[in-house]
């Protein structure tokens, strides 16, 4: 399974952010995780060396990992077949305290 996933508008091929992509959230193993924890790693790595990676995330995953909170606008745009109502359905994110995770 990647550890990339389009986002739903590039499946509908509808709305903003057809290019880029989402972290996959059904990736919850102990190997997925140190996964991400590598994609993580170069991440950082990336930015200390000011050597960007060709890697097109959708808005909402960077303001995530800025610890940034999203708001339903950032979810509408790469969720445009979805309205802002149905957001709150499991199958495309979950609400904590900290953050909305798709």
């Amino acid at each position: 399974m990647p550890l990339l996933i389009a986002t739903p508008n590039a499946t509908n091929d509808i709305g903003y952010n057809r290019d880029r992509f989402l972290l996959n959230p059904s990736l919850n193993s102990d190997e997925h995780l140190r996964m991400f924890r590598f994609l993580g790693i170069l991440l950082g790595v990336a930015v200390r060396t000011k050597k960007p990676l060709d890697l097109y995330l959708a808005p909402p995953v960077w303001k995530q990992l800025a610890g940034m909170a999203l708001s339903s606008d950032d979810l509408e745009e790469v969720l445009s077949d979805k309205p802002v109502s149905s957001l709150n359905d499991e199958k495309y994110c979950y609400t904590s305290d900290r953050n909305v995770r798709l």
